[in-house]
C-alpha cells in the first residue's frame, strides 16, 4: 500500500513539474516548432546535396578513365575533362590537370634539343598549373607531385636555384628522387653545363628535295627513245624472214618428218662390241645341271 501511494505521489509531482515547464515555454512554442522544421530541412538538404555530390564525383571519374585510356600524345581529352565546368570542384579535376601537365612536360623534354620554341611554349602552359597545385591541391600527395614537376620545369628553364628549392620541398614517395636531383645541382660545373644546354641544338637535316623526302616529288623525267629511229618494216617481210627460214642447202624437212625408212644401225655401231652368243647359254646351263648330284 505504501509503495502504490509513493508512486502516485511521484507521478503527481512529475505532472506538476511538466505542467509548469509547458506554461513557461508556451510563449516560445512557435519558435521551437520553426527551429525543428529548419533542422529537419537542413538534414534533408544535406542528404540531397551529398547524393548529388557523389553522383558528380562518379561522373567525373568516369570521364577521367575515358580520357586517360587514349593514344593521343597531346592528351587533348584530358585537358578537356580538366577544364570542364561540369567537374568543377571535384577531386578528379586536380588530378586531371596534373596528368595533363606531366604529359606536356615530357613532350617538352623530348623537343628540348630539337625545337626550343615548342619546348618554351609547353613549359609556359604548365608552369602555372604546377604552381597552383603545389600551393592549394587538396591531396598532399598531389602537392608533392606538383612540386617535383615544377622543379623539372625550372631545370629546363635553367633556373637551378628555383628548381633546387622546389626539390627540397618534396616529401613522401618522391622525396628520395628529389633529394638526388637537388644534390646533383650542387656539383661543380653544373651551372656551366646547363648554360651550354640552354643554347645547344641538334644539327638540322640539310636534305632538300632528296628521294624519299616528305613533300618532294619523285623524279619521273626519264628520256624515252625516239620512235622514228626504230625501223618498222615488219609488214613487208614474210614470216620465214621474220622468224628465220631454212638456209640454202638445208633440207626443207627441218624437223625430219619424212616417211623414208632410216638405215638400221648395227649392234657394234651402238654398243661398240659384238652381241653375245645366245645359243651357248642353254648349253652351259645344261652342263651345270648334269654335274649336280
Amino acid at each position: 500500500m505504501k509503495t502504490k501511494q509513493r508512486q502516485y505521489l511521484e507521478t503527481n509531482e512529475l505532472a506538476r513539474w511538466a505542467a509548469a515547464r509547458i506554461e513557461k515555454i508556451k510563449p516560445y512554442s512557435t519558435l521551437l516548432v520553426s527551429g525543428v522544421i529548419v533542422l529537419l530541412g537542413a538534414v534533408v538538404v544535406g542528404s540531397m546535396w551529398s547524393s548529388v555530390s557523389e553522383s558528380q564525383q562518379e561522373a567525373a571519374w568516369d570521364a577521367y578513365a575515358l580520357a586517360v585510356n587514349t593514344s593521343d600524345m597531346e592528351m587533348i581529352d584530358m585537358q578537356r575533362v580538366a577544364t570542364d565546368d561540369a567537374h568543377h570542384g571535384t577531386v578528379m579535376q586536380e588530378w586531371a590537370f596534373a596528368i595533363w601537365a606531366d604529359r606536356q612536360l615530357a613532350l617538352a623534354s623530348q623537343a628540348y634539343l630539337i625545337d626550343r620554341t615548342v619546348t618554351e611554349e609547353r613549359l609556359r602552359r604548365v608552369v602555372s598549373v604546377y604552381e597552383q597545385l603545389a600551393e592549394s591541391a587538396g591531396d598532399e600527395q598531389l602537392r608533392n607531385r606538383a612540386r617535383y614537376g615544377l622543379a623539372q620545369v625550372y631545370e629546363l628553364q635553367n633556373r637551378l636555384d628555383d628548381a633546387r628549392r622546389q626539390y627540397d620541398l618534396v616529401q613522401g614517395d618522391l622525396e628520395p628522387i628529389a633529394r638526388v636531383r637537388a644534390d646533383h645541382m650542387l656539383a661543380p660545373d653544373v651551372q656551366e653545363a646547363y648554360d651550354w644546354l640552354a643554347t645547344a641544338e641538334l644539327p638540322r637535316s640539310t636534305l632538300q628535295d632528296a628521294p624519299g623526302t616528305p613533300g618532294s616529288r619523285p623524279p619521273f623525267e626519264a628520256e624515252l627513245p625516239d620512235a622514228s629511229s626504230v625501223p618498222l618494216n615488219i609488214g613487208t617481210r614474210s614470216l620465214e624472214e621474220i622468224f628465220g627460214g631454212p638456209s640454202e642447202g638445208e633440207s626443207q624437212d627441218r624437223y625430219k618428218t619424212s616417211s623414208a625408212p632410216a638405215e638400221e644401225e648395227s649392234f657394234e655401231d651402238v654398243f661398240g662390241e659384238t652381241p653375245p652368243d645366245e645359243s651357248a647359254a642353254p648349253a652351259e646351263t645344261a652342263t651345270e645341271n648334269a654335274n649336280e648330284p
